[in-house]
């Protein structure tokens, strides 16, 4: 914002430039999003997944409290990815996530951490 005028104040004139930052901020977002799931599942990655973990670790030190990790593998979930392809394989991991979604609490988190060819939930 710029002032323009003279000494007499009644001739007194703002400029206001503004500038459009939707597509930016919803790019921004989206770049977020991408960086920290997994883009088969939408699950959240193993970044995403390492840096809660970290802060949870932090915080049981800090807090004294108590924290679960749960590390399911499902086995055979290759077998899947071969016989029917990546895209079934990911709907089998989606479904597998949504049940135990369900049981989530506040503040759980459900992460792939696998996807070097046999899938983890």
């Amino acid at each position: 914002m710029a002032f323009v005028g003279t000494r007499d104040a009644r001739d007194a004139h703002f400029i206001v430039e503004a500038q459009d930052i939707t597509e930016s901020v919803h790019m921004s977002a989206r770049l977020q999003y991408e960086a920290t799931h997994d883009e088969a599942t939408r699950l959240s990655n193993r970044r995403k997944f390492q840096r809660h973990l970290s802060q949870l670790i932090a915080s049981a030190g800090d807090r004294n409290t108590d924290h679960t990790l749960c590390y399911l593998d499902l086995d055979r979930i290759k077998v899947v990815n071969d016989r029917e392809g990546h895209v079934a394989g990911a709907e089998v991991l989606r479904q597998v996530a949504g049940v135990l979604h369900e049981q989530l609490c506040t503040g759980d988190m459900i992460a792939r951490v696998g996807g070097d060819g046999s899938p983890r939930v």
